[in-house]
C-alpha cells in the first residue's frame, strides 16, 4: 500500500525528473532488490535508473579577425557615424601569400569598438569620400598582405670618452 507521502514523493521525482531533462530507463525488480542489498536504496516494488544525457565534450573556437584600416571614424551616406575598424572577408594565413578580400558582394566588414562580432554593411551606404577609401584599401588588398621587413640597423658613431 502506498501512502499519501510516498505518492507526493513520487510526484516530486517525477517532476525533478521531467524539469531536468533527463531520460528515464526503467529496470527490472529483481535487479533493483538485488542492488539494494548491496547498500543502495532502491525499493522492492521496481525501481528506475536515472541516466543523464551524455554532456558534449566542450569545444573551443578559435576566431581570427584581420584589420586592414585602424580605428576610425566612418561616416554613412545618411550623415550616421559609427567608429571602428575595417576587416577583411578573407586573408592568407599567416606567412602565407595571397589577396585579401575587403568587399564582398558590395559589402564591407566593420568591428565596431566595443563590440567582438563584427558588422557587415553595404559599400554604397558609405559616404562618397569612406567609399573612396575602402577601394583604394581593397586594391591594394589584392595584392596580399604587406611583407614583414626587417628592422632598420641603425650605427651610431661612437667618439671615445673624454674627447
Amino acid at each position: 500500500m502506498f501512502s499519501l507521502a510516498s505518492h507526493v514523493g513520487f510526484a516530486a521525482v517525477l517532476l525533478v525528473i521531467l524539469a531536468s531533462n533527463l531520460d528515464v530507463v526503467a529496470e527490472d525488480p529483481i535487479e533493483a532488490q538485488r542492488r539494494a542489498l548491496g547498500g543502495g536504496s532502491i525499493s522492492n516494488d521496481g525501481g528506475a535508473v536515472i541516466v543523464a544525457p551524455p554532456t558534449p565534450k566542450p569545444q573551443i573556437k578559435t576566431v581570427y579577425f584581420t584589420a586592414v584600416s585602424p580605428s576610425r571614424q566612418w561616416k554613412a551616406a545618411d550623415g550616421r557615424m559609427m567608429i571602428g575598424r575595417l576587416m577583411a572577408f578573407s586573408a592568407p594565413k599567416l606567412g602565407e601569400s595571397g589577396p585579401v578580400e575587403v568587399i564582398r558582394e558590395g559589402k564591407v566588414r566593420f568591428l565596431r569598438s566595443g563590440s567582438k562580432s563584427p558588422v557587415d554593411f553595404p559599400l554604397e551606404k558609405l559616404s562618397e569620400e569612406d567609399q573612396r577609401y575602402v577601394k583604394g584599401i581593397a586594391q591594394a588588398a589584392k595584392n596580399g598582405p604587406p611583407k614583414a621587413s626587417a628592422p632598420e640597423k641603425k650605427e651610431m658613431a661612437t667618439t671615445p670618452a673624454g674627447s
